[in-house]
């Protein structure tokens, strides 16, 4: 068998102003690579997992759908979707903070995370975190069921080593499982200078000054390299060869998270029919109910065929929490002297 790798952090350009790459684009480049997987993991958001879908539904590849969170009083964290369920919590907590937060922002507290959390695995982000936060976090979200991850995502300079040393400290001292997840920002090297272009867009100034006085005016710099992109299955493992265990947690979770777009679809909310009635039955009932207001000397049976017809092919389409929704907006209506009618003119 060819050796596998797993992208566990990618942003893509639906990250504004953080990311280079679409995501058809870096789909398509881990295919091409021999990617076993890869997961599309934004800022706050799940914007680009849509055209991701897409695309590795094409190819095909495994795509992992996540976000990654971050918090205003807690280090960031990635977090993968395990089931619809996990789908489901994680677009509640999204959510969450979208809503309370002016447009384009996201404020999410750690706390907001331990109501949604249930099938999604997580793996902390050390990245400018301390290692007193790094154990808060792991005091907070450790579970029994559910293994918590540590990422380590290498930038290829000098400091790598130390990094790694301090990491794989901190994962064997609050019991977590160290995984890679590479910060990949853009699908090839090339793209490198539009991210430095959008990165000072961001900040408000020249790529020259990011680069001179990002560090100490706003905490963050441009890339010290290209390597942000995707890589080589063996140049990834080359980079990861002393880490094995850690490698083997990656294709972990991507077994783990096997979740796909294919599973969703609209459920109609059932709250239109009296709770121990089916919606059906509901609407059975009214429909003969207003016929008989319609037609007080008797229902021709003309009327009778058409509404059997049409109530059999409501059912079987399972329309009829759509004509609930329509009889209830018009009751109402009517109720307040408004005029409307049931079907036609957007307009009206």
């Amino acid at each position: 068998m060819p050796p596998h790798f797993v992208q566990l952090q990618t942003t893509t350009n639906y990250s504004y102003l953080c990311g280079a790459s679409h995501p058809g684009e870096l789909v398509r480049r881990a295919h091409q690579l021999g990617y076993s997987a890869i997961a599309v993991t934004d800022d706050n958001s799940l914007a680009g997992i849509a055209k991701a879908h897409v695309a590795a539904r094409q190819l095909p590849i495994q795509l992992i759908v996540g976000a990654r969170l971050h918090f205003q009083d807690a280090p960031s964290v990635l977090a993968w979707v395990q089931s619809r369920r996990g789908y489901a919590n994680l677009c509640r907590l999204l959510t969450l903070g979208r809503r309370r937060a002016p447009k384009g922002e996201c404020h999410l507290q750690l706390a907001d995370l331990l109501s949604y959390r249930d099938d999604l695995l997580l793996g902390i982000l050390p990245k400018g975190a301390t290692p007193n936060q790094i154990a808060n976090l792991s005091n907070v979200l450790q579970r029994d069921d559910q293994p918590l991850y540590l990422t380590i995502s290498p930038e290829l300079g000098v400091n790598d080593q130390r990094q790694r040393n301090r990491l794989e400290q901190l994962a064997e001292t609050h019991g977590l499982r160290l995984t890679l997840a590479p910060d990949v920002r853009f699908h090839e090297h090339e793209r490198k200078p539009l991210l430095d272009v959008m990165t000072a867009i961001r900040l408000g100034t020249s790529v020259d000054f990011v680069a001179r006085e990002g560090q100490q005016q706003w905490g963050e710099t441009l890339a010290t390299n290209a390597e942000g992109h995707l890589q080589t299955v063996e140049a990834r493992l080359q980079q990861f060869r002393e880490l094995p265990g850690a490698y083997a947690t990656t294709l972990e979770i991507a077994e783990r998270c096997d979740f796909s777009l294919e599973e969703l679809r609209y459920d109609y909310p059932t709250e239109m029919a009296p709770a121990n009635e089916r919606p059906i039955d509901y609407l059975r009932r009214r429909v003969w109910e207003g016929a008989k207001v319609r037609y007080p000397e008797g229902l021709p049976e003309k009327v009778r065929v058409t509404l059997d017809r049409e109530l059999d092919l409501i059912e079987e389409l399972q329309y009829e929490a759509y004509f609930l929704t329509v009889y209830d907006i018009v009751r109402y209506a009517r109720s307040q002297n408004i005029l409307c009618q049931g079907r036609g003119s957007a307009a009206n």
